[in-house]
């Protein structure tokens, strides 16, 4: 038995490995742990008078200023070495969430519903204020660098010495640790027994995995991504809130347009990044892995939501079913959700 377990856990181990190589997650062979890309070093990581150029917090009032607690004005992400360290905690999660997803569907078939409307209405609240107040702290501090320092510095300038840092650094980094929680969205799915449709738990599982890359690899490009779902989740989990006290908007197809503008302004991003690393030359402090990655997630995001868009607004069948209690966002909770 304990043989059997060894053996196990020395496949998991070979096969963590394969994938962190290939991931540009793990250390070179035989060699001891590093971080795993030379910006991400401890020493000198967010430098005093370096990021708080390009944190918001220096156009609040000086007394506002002041109640910011020295941890946050202090902050640096050294989280992201522990996270390129545990690549297996990122496997693993997504692994038993698809595996309880199906397991918890077949528990329910012969159950009835549950109606879940004031925990889904709460829950759908708390992600729409968390996504108010990380996308009020990284939208400005994205615009902010654009205006000031230019649209190739916010694509492949060094994280370490803004973004990443200070109060913009906390909101990035609980926007990674939420993606963790934000798989109990198909808890509600499960439980009131709505369609789980591949979408749904596909962008769940590689949004975590690019999330979690991105985070590890100290990703350039990162802070548009953050700030581009912050901003659009805001708007999404305030409708989903709005629904679930009965109160549906009549701005579903507005939402959907919102989320379909993510996916092709990530496309954009990414390919900016690979226009000025490979084609320009410039120092872009980003992994070509990330990079293909972004590519990749937000081309199947942008096909797969056009989609359902197409079928949900514009054919006869769509716009019927959207004309009932049915809107394409508002079945979004139930359905795909963007990522």
């Amino acid at each position: 038995m304990a043989g059997a377990g060894g053996a196990a856990g020395g496949v998991v181990h070979r096969l963590t490995a394969a994938f962190g190589a290939a991931m540009d997650f793990s250390s070179p062979a035989g060699a001891a742990p590093v971080n795993i890309v030379p910006w991400l070093a401890r020493e000198g990581l967010c430098e005093p008078d370096g990021h708080h150029v390009h944190q918001i917090t220096r156009l609040l009032p000086s007394a506002v200023q002041q109640a910011i607690p020295a941890w946050v004005n202090n902050f640096t992400p050294l989280a992201a070495t522990w996270t390129a360290r545990n690549l297996y905690v990122s496997l693993v999660v997504v692994t038993v969430y698809v595996a309880m997803c199906f397991a918890t569907k077949a528990i329910m078939r012969d159950r009835l519903p549950y109606k879940l409307q004031g925990p889904l209405a709460a829950w759908n609240l708390l992600l729409a204020v968390f996504s108010f107040a990380g996308a009020a702290i990284t939208m400005p501090t994205l615009l902010m660098a654009v205006a000031n320092r230019g649209l190739e510095f916010t694509v492949c300038g060094n994280p370490a010495e803004w973004y990443g840092c200070g109060l913009s650094g906390v909101a990035t980094t609980l926007f990674i640790l939420s993606k963790l929680p934000e798989l109990v969205d198909t808890v509600f799915v499960v439980l009131r027994k709505k369609p789980l449709i591949f979408l749904h738990w596909y962008h769940h599982v590689s949004v975590l995995l690019f999330c979690w890359h991105s985070f590890s690899t100290a990703a350039s490009a990162g802070v548009w991504f953050v700030a581009m779902n912050y901003t659009v989740h805001a708007v999404m989990y305030l409708y989903y809130f709005l629904a679930a006290i009965g109160r549906r908007p009549s701005w579903a197809m507005a939402v959907t347009v919102l989320q379909l503008s993510q996916m092709g302004v990530g496309i954009v991003i990414c390919f900016l990044t690979i226009w000025y690393k490979r084609v320009q030359g410039r120092v872009c402090y980003i992994t070509d892995s990330n990079i293909y990655a972004g590519v990749a997630m937000y081309t199947s995001y942008a096909l797969l939501f056009l989609h359902f868009f197409v079928n949900r607004f514009c054919t006869s069948r769509g716009k019927g079913s959207a004309a009932t209690d049915k809107t394409a966002t508002g079945n979004l909770k139930d359905l795909p959700v963007s990522k």
